[in-house]
């Protein structure tokens, strides 16, 4: 999963606080083994968060399942002191069928 939805994975940010998501509809239902983030230097406390917006619970655990149909949100939050354009929200899931 990628804000930039696998361009080159970089995005624009304006100064101050900012919430960029990207929603990925689900085509691979099964269970979430593992799931990991990346965001650079200004991201909020390395805060990135995959919800599943169907249901409104949060997949960022091992215990986490998906259907085929399932709208899954991964949030990218920064707080710059400056705009920048060269940020990265990123989220690698593993989901065992």
């Amino acid at each position: 999963m990628d804000v930039d939805q696998c361009g080159d994975s970089e995005y624009c940010i304006p100064a101050g606080t900012s919430d960029t998501h990207w929603d990925w509809n689900v085509n691979v239902p099964g269970r979430i083994v593992a799931i990991g983030g990346h965001v650079h230097t200004e991201g909020h406390g390395v805060r990135i968060e995959a919800t599943n917006q169907t249901t409104g619970q949060s997949i960022c655990n091992s215990v986490a399942t998906v259907a085929s149909g399932n709208t899954v949100r991964i949030h990218s939050v920064y707080n710059s002191p400056e705009p920048m354009n060269d940020v990265m929200g990123i989220m690698v899931a593993f989901v065992g069928t």
